[in-house]
């Protein structure tokens, strides 16, 4: 005769009401694992209920084992791993008597609950996002000096270390460099490129304390140039950023000499104003004293 604590979800292999069964969760039954439920069978003039739930069918290591009183329901929160993993349960009740036989062991899925799930995968995606370097210089087909070729990025609190790799394609299938770096964000490279004026893209990821890796950076382009092209290039840079400022400088200036222009009129009322008022002022005062020498002589 069979064991049933041997027996799989034996709650189809026996019917005895002084055995205690197992109702949810059996054959393989998928559950969050967080806020995991049990159920089973009541047993006549039990007392008390003991759980055991475990990684094993023997139940050696068990997640839980504890007396649950006299209920036959029973959440357990966050005492199973959430990892998708099987797991084992089974319960026997206890009697005035002693502890009837274990129960058949039943057995689910161990899975993550959905809402804590999604947020954890929107942590991880913002920690990607916010710990991955992003290429500062060179960009958006920049020339470079392919003798003496200097890569600098975003530097990240969260990395001991980085590892860029340079291809003539973006979908880097074939590397022309591809090299670690350690405690820095630039990254200087000697005779190790063309100086044909040929376009490459570059990338970058970080290297965490632990040994994992960061999301690639997106892509950047340059241009292995010539020491010579590359003068050019700045020297082209730096001309238009006056012509900027110059532009920007005549701007403002003309600006300012609309206001002042906008602001002429009143000006020039408010002046005219405060002239007539001192005339009218000085003729009064005129009249008042020739009559007041009129009337002296009289």
């Amino acid at each position: 005769m069979n064991d049933p604590a041997t027996q799989p979800d034996a709650t189809t292999a026996t019917t005895r009401s002084d055995i205690a069964q197992p109702v949810t969760p059996v054959a393989g039954t998928e559950i969050e694992a967080r806020t995991a439920e049990f159920t089973w069978t009541s047993v006549p003039d039990a007392t008390d209920y003991r759980l055991q739930i475990g990684p094993e069918a023997d139940f050696t290591n068990p997640y839980f084992d504890a007396a649950v009183g006299k209920t036959t329901t029973l959440s357990v929160y966050d005492v199973l791993p959430e990892d998708g993993s099987t797991c084992y349960w089974r319960v026997h009740a206890i009697t005035d008597d002693g502890a009837t036989p274990w129960s058949g062991v039943a057995h689910f899925i161990a899975s993550p609950d959905p809402v804590v799930e999604q947020a954890n995968e929107t942590a991880r995606q913002a920690t990607a996002a916010n710990d991955t370097p992003v290429p500062a210089h060179p960009t958006e087909k920049a020339p470079v000096d392919g003798h003496s070729a200097t890569f600098e990025w975003t530097p990240m609190p969260t990395t001991t270390g980085y590892e860029v790799e340079i291809a003539p394609t973006t979908d880097f299938d074939e590397l022309v460099v591809n090299v670690p770096v350690r405690d820095t964000n630039v990254l200087t490279l000697y005779a190790m490129l063309p100086e044909n004026g040929a376009t490459f893209a570059w990338r970058v990821r970080g290297v965490r304390p632990d040994g994992s890796l960061t999301e690639w950076s997106s892509a950047a382009s340059f241009v292995a140039a010539t020491d010579q092209e590359v003068i050019d290039y700045e020297a082209e840079l730096e001309r238009k950023a006056e012509e900027e400022a110059e532009q920007e400088a005549l701007k403002k200036a003309e600006t300012a000499a609309e206001r002042a222009e906008a602001r002429s009129p009143v000006l020039t009322a408010q002046t005219s104003g405060t002239f007539a008022y001192t005339v009218a002022y000085l003729i009064i005062l005129t009249f008042a004293a020739t009559i007041y020498l009129i009337a002296s002589v009289a």
